[in-house]
């Protein structure tokens, strides 16, 4: 019995010191990706802050994945932490920004998505954590799904359309005035004598 009540009290406190879910005013929503197979996209994010504790984030990963193999995702938002010297402090409003950079790898094919869940695990402080050494509350996590999107674009870029449009025309002009130069027959453009 006493090992029963040991090994209970062992699961309790393991269970204790994992991360708990964000509580109800934390809130991470992810806006949705499309970009062409190669692209490196932006993952756009907003996290509502603690109306009492510090927050500082310290991860973002993946999990879930329906296709993994589609591409790479790299966490920016564990390197700046929160807003304002690493930290997003109670009662602030929403912050938002960019949460990390999803690399669609080079082979995805047109239509191909990923989607799951990402997960922001974060410290709470009471105070400060850049000025007090002893502050810290807990950690916790919140989680919001994504979806990355691999897309093409068939349409050419406008700029190139104009370039080609340019380029056509003015090809044009040099040939008609070439024909209608005095003395210019189609030997004389080729610097061969004229009959």
């Amino acid at each position: 019995m006493t090992k029963r009540i040991a090994l209970l009290a062992t699961i309790g406190a393991a269970l204790l010191a994992v991360p708990r879910p964000a509580q109800a005013s934390i809130i991470l929503t992810v806006g949705a990706a499309n970009g062409a197979p190669g692209d490196i996209l932006d993952l756009s994010f907003s996290l509502g802050s603690d109306p009492t504790l510090n927050l500082s984030v310290t991860l973002a990963v993946l999990f879930n994945e329906t296709n993994p193999a589609m591409g790479i995702f790299i966490d920016e938002i564990s390197a700046i932490g929160g807003p304002t010297n690493g930290v997003l402090f109670a009662g602030t409003p929403v912050w938002t920004g960019t949460l990390g950079t999803y690399a669609i790898d080079g082979g995805a094919a047109w239509g191909d998505s990923d989607s799951g869940t990402i997960r922001v695990l974060y410290d709470l402080f009471s105070d400060d954590p850049n000025t007090c050494s002893a502050c810290y509350v807990s950690s916790g996590f919140a989680d919001a799904a994504f979806t990355v999107t691999a897309q093409t674009n068939a349409v050419p870029e406008p700029s190139y359309t104009v370039l080609l449009g340019l380029c056509a025309c003015v090809s044009t002009v040099v040939r008609r005035r070439r024909k209608r130069a005095p003395g210019n027959s189609q030997y004389a453009a080729h610097g061969c004598p004229s009959d």
